[in-house]
């Protein structure tokens, strides 16, 4: 079973079609404009197609991956070594504490043994 479609009603459907197509386009372009200032990528050519555009989003966006992660690396390096850094204060003020604790006692010994 076929159904005859009039003429002008696929032209409706097609000039339908095409609007929205153009919509969705205008949309995608307006998205990719965004991301192109929220990504700080300001040598497009407003000549270049959307293929080249998308491209270079793509580029700008590994570019960036790549900076968080040495960024994060970074930060962990820095972490560990303050770290280290705290421990190795903390065992220096443990020893001179212990040192302090030793000075006391010496100073104290000869002190009983006058008074006995």
């Amino acid at each position: 079973m076929q159904v005859e479609i009039s003429a002008s009603f696929r032209k409706q459907i097609d000039d339908n079609l095409l609007s929205a197509l153009i919509t969705i386009s205008l949309q995608c372009e307006e998205f990719l404009e965004q991301l192109t200032v929220m990504m700080k990528v300001d040598c497009i050519d407003p000549d270049l197609g959307f293929e080249m555009k998308l491209k270079l989003v793509q580029s700008r966006a590994e570019q960036l991956v790549r900076q968080e992660a040495a960024a994060l690396s970074e930060s962990k390096r820095q972490k560990y070594g303050l770290q280290q850094k705290v421990k190795s204060q903390k065992d220096q003020l443990e020893r001179k504490e212990l040192h302090i604790q030793l000075l006391k006692k010496k100073v104290s010994d000869p002190e009983e043994e006058k008074r006995s």
